[in-house]
């Protein structure tokens, strides 16, 4: 009596698994299913099968013998965090103690009104032109310095000494003039960096002066002195009193010295 004939085997689908639940393949081996992560690209020994819901890498053969190369690690992130990453470098910025040039820094109330170049950068110290009792120069006032000198008792004067500097368009100085001014009151007033012309003699290297013009303010700045009409008289008269007291003095010891009027005569 032969046996019953088992029944044909009949082809089922597999249900689909949803992304992230372990599946096992026929060889006994285990992978997750799962979506690529973002920014994924498939290499050549990856593979995809079909039914699994998702890509996994290509697992290993019976045995444990391996079915391919590892798959590669997916490419590292930028950290959000690390803002050195994204964030550009910052251009190089000039050390705090060096200055811009003189001809891309910005115009400030020490720039002198403009004026034509030069033909050439006179010496440091000599004027710009005149000769010693008519010396012009012209330039920004630096270093003022106020003082007295008392003649007498009662009588001051006041003394402002500066600087007269020059500069051309590369920042390097090409005029030092020193300007002494005198007298017993000033009309007006001079800042330092003011740019102004004057004239005046010059002595042991000073240029002495008595008026100047403000070319920044516009203003004209004068020295007072006693008049010279009354230094004329003052000396006049100090001449005369003087030769008064010399012919009374002379009269006196050239007189005659005989007896006073009365004065019994000798017989």
């Amino acid at each position: 009596m032969t046996p019953p004939a088992a029944p044909p085997p009949t082809a089922t689908r597999q249900p689909e698994r949803p992304q992230g639940e372990w599946s096992a393949d026929p060889a006994g081996s285990e992978a997750v299913t799962s979506a690529p992560p973002p920014g994924y690209e498939p290499r050549p020994w990856q593979r995809s099968r079909p039914g699994g819901g998702g890509w996994r890498p290509r697992e290993r053969g019976p045995g444990g013998t391996p079915g391919g190369p590892p798959p590669a690690p997916p490419p590292p992130q930028p950290d959000a965090r690390n803002f050195a990453d994204s964030r550009p470098a910052p251009p190089e910025r000039p050390a705090a103690h060096e200055h811009p040039p003189p001809e891309n820094r910005p115009p400030t109330h020490d720039d002198g009104p403009p004026r034509a170049p030069a033909a050439g950068p006179p010496a440091v110290g000599v004027p710009a032109s005149g000769t010693g009792n008519n010396t012009v120069v012209e330039g920004q006032v630096r270093g003022i310095q106020l003082r007295s000198e008392y003649r007498g008792e009662s009588q001051s004067e006041v003394i402002w000494t500066f600087r007269v500097e020059r500069y051309d368009n590369r920042g390097n100085r090409v005029l030092l003039v020193p300007v002494e001014m005198r007298g017993l009151t000033f009309e007006g007033s001079i800042s330092d960096g003011d740019w102004v012309r004057t004239r005046g003699k010059m002595r042991s290297g000073t240029l002495c002066v008595d008026q100047l013009e403000n070319l920044t303010t516009g203003a004209s700045v004068r020295s007072k002195r006693v008049p010279k009409w009354v230094m004329v008289i003052a000396i006049v008269l100090f001449v005369a009193i003087a030769a008064w007291i010399a012919w009374g003095a002379y009269t006196i010891f050239t007189a005659d010295t005989g007896p006073p009027p009365g004065f019994p005569e000798d017989s």
